[in-house]
């Protein structure tokens, strides 16, 4: 609060769960400031308790900050929110720093493999025993194919221990989470990310920016990234249309280029960091108005 007032501070925005219990706590003492919290995943994602935080924090704010029409309609239909109260802000992403560009495979994948691969926290929504199912469907018939998942968590024993059982642990790798993921996006030819829910997934418009041709599950916001003309999608669990998915762009070179260009090409042209501040710049100016006005 001292510090709020001294520096004469207009708006308070939470941005992760935290931030935004601890908005709920403390509002009584930001006031005259404008107070917002975001929502940037579905609440089951949350414990009991945070989410009875986060539930009383939206309710004391200004405004709520979602990042993809798929949380604003999360918040109307099952957090019972006023829609005049939501607003959107995609998530934005560095593109001088996710582009396609070529890195030496030696050490890392085999040379002259086609590498499919994914990049998350390994947890359980992320259901990434579908991707290894699908994967060893594929390299039966297809034995050039690599398997590359980046990322640590929670799953990781379960993961190996089931690539073993399936026989594909000669054609995988996991890599633990990297502080830079750039290289190892370029690594991979199809990207999938096969989760069972999302927001707006970060991996995967680094996975877009960087030029792969990717593959998502129909949940969450992920519609609102991959269309017909820059990826493919497909029901959460559905194995066989993954592996038909894999299979075509494994068939067609020229269709991996292209998704993977129109993929980089729309994270460039409305989801970059610029749009991204210009955004939360109006929502700001938008609040700051109403507010005064009051």
């Amino acid at each position: 609060r001292r510090y709020i007032r001294e520096h004469r501070i207009r708006i308070v925005h939470g941005f992760d769960p935290p931030s935004c219990l601890l908005i709920g706590f403390a509002i009584a003492w930001l006031r005259p400031a404008v107070v917002l919290t975001s929502q940037r995943n579905y609440q089951q994602a949350r414990t009991a308790l945070v989410r009875l935080g986060m539930r009383v924090s939206h309710r004391l704010a200004d405004g709520i900050v979602v990042n993809c029409d798929a949380m604003r309609t999360h918040l109307l239909r099952d957090e019972h929110l006023s829609a005049r109260r939501i607003h959107l802000c995609h998530n934005g992403l560095d593109i001088t720093r996710f582009r396609r560009m070529v890195v030496p495979r030696e050490g890392r994948v085999p040379e002259g493999a086609i590498v499919v691969g994914t990049l998350c926290a390994l947890r359980p929504e992320k259901n990434l025993s579908v991707l290894i199912e699908a994967f060893a469907v594929c390299l039966a018939t297809q034995p050039h194919l690599f398997l590359l998942v980046v990322g640590s968590g929670p799953e990781r024993d379960r993961l190996q221990a089931e690539a073993s059982a399936r026989g594909i642990s000669g054609r995988c790798r996991f890599e633990p989470t990297a502080g830079d993921v750039v290289p190892w996006l370029n690594l991979m030819d199809v990207f999938v990310l096969p989760s069972r829910f999302e927001a707006l997934p970060n991996a995967l418009m680094e996975a877009m920016a960087c030029g792969c041709a990717v593959v998502a599950s129909r949940v969450g916001g992920t519609p609102e990234l991959v269309s017909t003309d820059t990826g493919l999608l497909f029901d959460h669990g559905d194995v066989p249309a993954l592996v038909r998915h894999v299979m075509a762009l494994v068939a067609d070179p020229a269709m991996r280029e292209r998704l993977g260009a129109r993929a980089a090409a729309r994270m460039a042209g409305s989801f970059s960091l610029e749009a991204a501040a210009q955004r939360m710049g109006a929502i700001y100016d938008e609040r700051l108005a109403v507010t005064g006005s009051r």
